[in-house]
């Protein structure tokens, strides 16, 4: 299969396409895959994002505030304590 299928390019978001889409800014974007947080895929030069991995990263971190990087460290340490504690 190629981009070229229709049932794979709709399968597919790209980084322009995401925000129309789901509650999350460019900048907010390029934060959660340099934290390794979201899971992304590269077509040549372009990032881009399947839905099952968009709607599954929502409902990990649901009930989450993760609207900015400051929110988004404190979740992820939040969680280590959690884990590390054995807490969840």
């Amino acid at each position: 299969m190629t981009m070229r299928d229709p049932d794979l390019k709709s399968d597919f978001l790209t980084s322009e396409e995401v925000p129309k889409e789901y509650p999350f800014t460019a900048r907010m974007l390029r934060y959660y895959r340099q934290k390794k947080l979201l899971r992304y895929g590269q077509y040549g030069k372009r990032i881009v994002y399947r839905r099952s991995w968009l709607d599954a990263f929502c409902e990990e971190w649901s009930g989450i505030d993760m609207s900015s990087p400051e929110k988004v460290d404190y979740a992820i340490a939040c969680r280590e304590y959690e884990k590390r504690h054995g807490l969840n």
